[in-house]
């Protein structure tokens, strides 16, 4: 089973600027979702700021892998419980930010 790097560009969940909302649209999000409209990828990036949604720490720990989880398992996108340490490697996000994982 492949394992998630916890990895991510911690975004302040205040709101940006048009510019830089349509920056971190085109530059971290196109290429990974290149079949979705330029407009659309920067509505949703401004959704998630407005919301405050969006992580600010990119180290996904236990306590929110098990609140994932169970918001997955509820909803039918997964059909069973999967360990958190078969899954999850935050050794590049605590490189990064300097703090433990866990």
């Amino acid at each position: 089973m492949p394992r998630i790097r916890s990895v991510a560009t911690a975004l302040p969940p205040h709101a940006l600027s048009q510019e830089r909302i349509r920056d971190l649209a085109r530059g971290h999000f196109a290429p990974a979702f290149p079949e979705i409209a330029p407009a659309i990828r920067q509505a949703a990036v401004a959704r998630y700021l407005a919301q405050d949604t969006w992580a600010v720490d990119p180290i996904l720990r236990q306590p929110g892998y098990e609140y994932l989880q169970q918001i997955l398992l509820d909803g039918g996108f997964i059909r069973r419980r999967h360990r958190y340490q078969d899954l999850i490697d935050v050794e590049i996000a605590t490189g990064v930010t300097g703090t433990s994982g866990g």
